[in-house]
This record gives structure tokens, sequence and C-alpha cells, in this order.
């Protein structure tokens, strides 16, 4: 199609933009603006879309889709400006406002799910050349990935993911089952391609669908990706085939497409003849063709999806490797807080642990028999019959990171290593399980080695959430190698506070609401949606504090002495003393600040992180009572109630002073650490676990300089 006519047609659509002018209204241009996407780009891509035509039920959903999508989202309490969501959707908005539009962007969508921005901007180009885009007038590599980037996850969650797992979750099962030592077939499943074989293999499914045309492929690569493109986005019937056996297919109206994993069919092939028709070899010539397709899969369908993919693991020996997983990422998490490194301190981690093996559907029964997974694997895989065999499997197995067989043994090996890591690091943060979806390689154990290191062996001191904000990036993102490169350019004065990609932001909870932990100590908090200021994002969240301002000229005491016989319980008093969020856009990252204080502009810089991590080292008085009962004061009792102040932690006098921020847990945490921070040692109890009598005598137990009681929950 890339004859001297359709290249005519293409220059002059792109020269003649009086057909887009919803795409230059104050909105559209705005967003341009904001996100930096170029808008011959846009105008690029929109020609494209005129060109060939996708599933029409499909079609109708994407604007109402795109719309309710803009509407959702996170905005901080602390500071309007900032926002995790998707706000920024006004360019999709307007683009899907018209068929061509509609049809770019699921091209955008499917061309980046399972790939990297740039290489779906690769893709792209080589599709826009196809069509008649002289190499003069192709946008650069740069400016259509970071268009891809921008557009892509608007349309991602339409179906095309899903589609595609389960098509190689379908297919993978059966190849292996049809002849399990066939890895060829297997590598044509998933294998990457090459861009221009991947854009000639679309444009030719373009074609034939819009034609109502059948064309057979044999491919080697991309096997169930373009399964799903022709099937989900197409509207084409699809059979997807080994040896002309079906081992995946789809109905459809808009022709129909066969792909072949194996061999061209033979003469006494039982299926219908296809030598009438168009037969194309899909064969990869480009440096990319080992790579593979990247998979996501739904949180609750991970593990039963990946585990179908081998058909000789029965029900039983699924069992002892859910329990296997549970067990070990237990045992990561017990590791981890014992050296204060990690974990949730002194929360309720086995709390934490229970409700993310929950949302994965594995038991979180840790203990069983070990010896039955190592046998039953051994006979499943049959490659350990003999004893050396035997003794080097036991060598290795259960030494997780350094595993390297590359039978039936040692996937499973690294599928428990990569599930328990997943889970170990999804403890720390709170999700919505039915709107995430992780990397089938990551969880496999089959990449990102480098980040799973510094996720179980962080060596940073007292803590750092470090590791943990970037493997779950690793676990959510395709591009997360493009948000570390990005966070090398920041020096060590920066604490990283959130990372945003894809279609998700890992975050500090503390940025965007005072409820900034929960009953098992997670701080973090992992949400769809994009990092952004005023319409602007970035990949990085760094926290840029310089140090505690020593200047305490606010400290103000606005407190309440009380009485013999009076009784209190936890509660909230408001105080004039503010907790502020500063917001700042720099290249490549939003720079935020915390300061506590009467104004804005005169208030004391503090540090978020820094408070976290010593409250997840600090241990909590536990007793019987419920955490919520009253307490009687008597006579032995000298006791101030007064709200958020945390300037007043050097003040020396005899009372016991009592924080009442009961329900505003980030004044909590900052209060804990500042009086910390102030006094040189633990002089505060964190009333989360007891009542306040308890913690109130263990307050009086110590040294008489400054004591406090801070009311939680």
């Amino acid at each position: 199609m890339a004859g001297s006519d359709v290249g005519f047609s293409f220059q002059a659509d792109v020269v003649n933009v009086g057909s887009l002018a919803h795409l230059i209204t104050g909105r559209a241009l705005k967003s341009l603006s904001d996100g930096g996407v170029d808008f011959y780009s846009v105008v690029v891509v929109h020609m494209l879309g005129k060109s060939f035509v996708v599933s029409s039920s499909l079609e109708a959903s994407v604007h109402s889709h795109i719309v309710a999508k803009g509407r959702t989202g996170i905005q901080s309490v602390l500071s309007k400006a900032l926002r995790i969501g998707w706000g920024h959707s006004g360019l999709a908005e307007d683009m899907s406002r018209t068929r061509a539009g509609t049809n770019a962007l699921l091209l955008i969508g499917a061309l980046a799910t399972g790939s990297t921005s740039f290489v779906a901007a690769q893709c792209l180009s080589e599709l826009l050349s196809l069509y008649g885009c002289r190499a003069d007038k192709l946008p650069n590599l740069d400016v259509l990935s970071h268009m891809t980037g921008y557009l892509a996850p608007f349309v991602q969650d339409l179906g095309f993911p899903k589609i595609l797992a389960h098509v190689t979750t379908t297919a993978a099962r059966a190849i292996c089952l049809q002849t399990p030592d066939n890895t060829q077939a297997a590598i044509h499943l998933t294998r990457h391609g090459d861009a221009p074989g991947v854009a000639g293999t679309i444009n030719q499914l373009m074609l034939t669908s819009k034609k109502r045309e059948t064309v057979y492929l044999i491919t080697r690569m991309r096997g169930a990706w373009f399964s799903t493109f022709a099937s989900h986005l197409l509207g084409m019937a699809v059979e997807l085939r080994l040896n002309d056996s079906v081992v995946w297919a789809s109905a459809g109206s808009n022709g129909t497409a066969i792909f072949e994993l194996g061999e061209h069919q033979t003469a006494e092939s039982p299926v219908p003849v296809v030598s009438d028709r168009k037969i194309m070899l899909v064969e990869p010539t480009g440096p990319e063709i080992e790579k593979s397709v990247e998979v996501f899969y739904s949180v609750g369908d991970a593990f039963e999806s990946l585990i179908a993919q081998f058909p000789a693991i029965n029900i039983e020996l699924r069992g002892a490797i859910a329990r296997s997983i549970s067990r070990v990422s237990l045992s990561y998490a017990r590791n981890r807080n014992k050296g204060n490194y990690l974990g949730n301190g002194d929360f309720d981690m086995y709390g934490a642990h229970r409700e993310t093996l929950q949302a994965f559907g594995i038991d979180s029964i840790s203990e069983g028999p070990t010896e039955y997974l190592r046998r039953g694997l051994m006979n499943a895989c049959g490659k350990h019959g003999d004893r050396q065999s035997q003794e080097d499997f036991y060598k290795v197995f259960g030494s997780l990171v350094k595993m390297h067989l590359k039978c039936l043994c040692g996937r499973v090996n690294r599928l428990i290593e990569g599930f328990a890591a997943a889970i170990y690091a999804l403890m720390h943060c709170r999700f919505d399980a039915s709107k995430l979806s992780l990397r089938g390689d990551v969880l496999l154990g089959e990449s990102r080695k480098s980040q799973l290191v510094k996720l179980l062996n962080n060596d940073s001191g007292l803590g750092t959430l470090d590791g943990v904000l970037s493997y779950l990036m690793a676990l959510t993102c395709i591009d997360d190698k493009k948000i570390q490169l990005q966070l090398k350019l920041f020096n060590d004065d920066y604490r990283v506070m959130g990372l945003s990609g894809g279609n998700h932001t890992v975050y500090y909870t503390g940025l965007l609401q005072t409820n900034c932990y929960d009953q098992q100590g997670r701080f973090l908090s992992l949400s769809p949606g994009r990092a952004s200021v005023d319409g602007t994002m970035r990949l990085l969240l760094l926290e840029g504090a310089s140090g505690w301002n020593t200047d305490h000229s606010q400290a103000m005491d606005l407190s309440t002495s009380l009485g013999v016989g009076s009784f209190v319980e936890p509660h909230y008093l408001p105080s004039r003393v503010s907790v502020y969020l500063g917001v700042r856009l720099e290249e490549g990252a939003i720079q935020v600040r915390f300061a506590v204080g009467l104004e804005k502009a005169t208030a004391d810089e503090i540090s978020l992180t820094q408070c976290v991590h010593y409250v997840l080292s600090r241990k909590f008085l536990r007793c019987e009572h419920k955490a919520n009962a009253q307490f009687r004061v008597e006579n032995e009792h000298n006791v101030k109630v007064l709200g958020f102040n945390p300037c007043l932690a050097r003040k020396r006098e005899d009372a016991l002073h009592m924080f009442a921020l009961r329900g505003n847990k980030l004044e909590q945490v900052i209060s804990t650490y500042t009086i910390y921070y102030r006094q040189g040692k633990d002089a505060s109890e964190l009333q989360h676990f007891a009542c306040l009598k308890c913690c109130i005598e263990a307050a009086l137990k110590r040294p008489p300089d400054f004591r406090s009681v801070i009311m939680g929950g």
C-alpha cells in the first residue's frame, strides 16, 4: 500500500489539517502543551486512522470510556495541584470524537501492549512509511515514543491485554500438551520480532479485514499478539494453529486470519485447504527477534494462568507450589523485619501478608511438606532420574535467586521466587486488586533480577522503601528502565516518594491523604493513573528536604490541663498549626516539600520519609484493653491535652502532654518523629494498639523532660 496514489493522498491529508478542527481547541492545545506531545505526530497518526476500520462494538465504547476515565483519580488534600489519575485526558478525549482518531488511539494502545513505548514507536513509524508518509515527513522516534506513552494508557484497559493473556495461556498449554519439547512453537507464540515485520503483518491484516477476505500466515513471531490484534481490534475470525491443530480460535465478521505456528499444512491435512488463498511467511529479521512480548495478568488470575502453562503439574502439586509461595514470601518479610530495614515494622505483618495472598487467590497456610514438592517436581519433570542429576537438583532447589535449571523444576522454582517477591513487595502498599495487572515475566522470575536483589538485600541502614518502590514499578510497567535512568540524574539529596509510569503510580500515601498508613502498617499506595501537577506528568516524585529548620519561634502551647476526676478518650483536637505541602515541577520530576507551622511562608521544613522510616522502626505498646477506652485522671496525673504542635518537642516541664490526633495519621507520624528528633531519644508513646491508660502509665515511667502520648487510630 505504499504506492504513489496512497502516498500522494496521505501527504495531502497531512498538509490539510482543516478536518482536525476538534484538535485545535483550547483544551486540546493545553493538553498537547502540558503533556509535551508533538501536534504534527498527532496529525499523522490521525490520518493513519482513516486507512483502516476496527470492530464496531469496540469503536463505540472508546469515547465514553475515556471520558469516564478522565474523571477518576485522587487529588492531594494538601496541595490541589498534585494529582494521581487521568486528569490529562483532554487530548485523548478529543481524538476519540472521530472514527479516525478512535482508530489511531486503539492502534497506539495495541502497539504499546507488550512493548516499550520506543519499540511501539518503531512499529508505528514503519506503518506510517508503508501508508505513504515519506521519510523526510516522518516524525522522529523520540516524538512518537513520547506520544505513544502518553496516549496508550487511555485505551489499554479496553480488553486487549486481557485477551492477549488469555490467548498466550491457552495456546502455551495446548502447545505443551501436544509437543512438550517443541520450544520453537512456544517461541513463535511470544517472540517480539522486528518493527518492519510487525508493521508489514499489521498492514496485511488491516487490508484483509477491510476487504473481508481470508489470509493464511505462517508466523515465526507474535502468534498470540497477532491473533489478539486481528480478533479484538479488527473484529476478524481467527484461528491460531500448531501443525494444523487449532490451539485457539475466535469468531468474527470482518474477514478471517489463520496463523500457523508450525509448518505449512500438508496434503493429508484434515483442516480446510487454504492453498487458494493468500499465504504469507512472517519471519523476523531484526535484532529484537530473541525478546518476548510482555504479557500482563490480573492479580486474581496470575497464579492460575501461569501455572496452567505447565500441564504436567497436577492439582496436588499446584497446592504444594502455592504453599511454598506463601512460606517463602513470609520468610522474606520475617527476615526484613528482624533488621528493621523494611517490612511492616511493629504493625500486623501477618495481616498484610494474608490479605495480599488472598488477592492472588492463594491460601495463606504457609506450612507444608517441602519434600513432597521436591519429589513431585522431580517426577513431573522426568529429567532427574540418575543420581548425579538428583544431587544437582537438591543443591540448587531452594536457592531461589541462583536457580538456573532450565527444566520444569527450574521454571517452577523461579515462579515461586517471582510470586513470593511480588507478594512481599505488595505487602507494603494498599491497592485495588481489580484494577491491577502484573508482568508475567517478572512473576515467572525471568527478569528484573537487579531489582529483586535490591528488594531482598537492603543494607541502607535503619530503613528505606526505595527497593519496594522500584520492584513494584518493575512489576507494573514495561518502561521501568526509563524511570531508573531518570532517577540516576538526581543526587542523594533527594528521597524517592513515588514512581509513576505506564498505567500506575506507587507512592507514599501521605502525599495525597492524611490517612497515611493502615492497621497493617502499609505506608505506600499503588493506584491507577499518572502523577501530574496541573496536568503535567512526571516519572518521579522526589522529596527535596534539605534538613530540619531549628527556628521554633512559632511554638505555642494551646493546651488544656485536665482536672482530677475528668474523663478523656482518644479524639482529635483542632490546632492552629498545620501541615503544608509544597509542589514544584522540575525537569523529569515533581519535587515535594513538607512543612509544619502556623503559616506556609514561615513553616518549618520536615522530611516525611524520615518520619515514616522512624515509625516503622518503633515498637508499639500493646494491652488487652480496648484502644478507644476512656481514661480517668487521678491525683498523681498532671496531664495536658493539646492539638497538633510538633514545635513544642523541646519544651521541658513536669506535665505529660497528650496530643489529640486521633484520625489524622499524618500528624501522628510527624509528631512521633519530631519528638524523637528534638529529644534525641524515644520520648513518646504512639497509642495505636493499647488504651490511653496503659500508654500514660508507660509514658510516666520515662524521664520527666518531655513525656508525651500521641492519640492514634
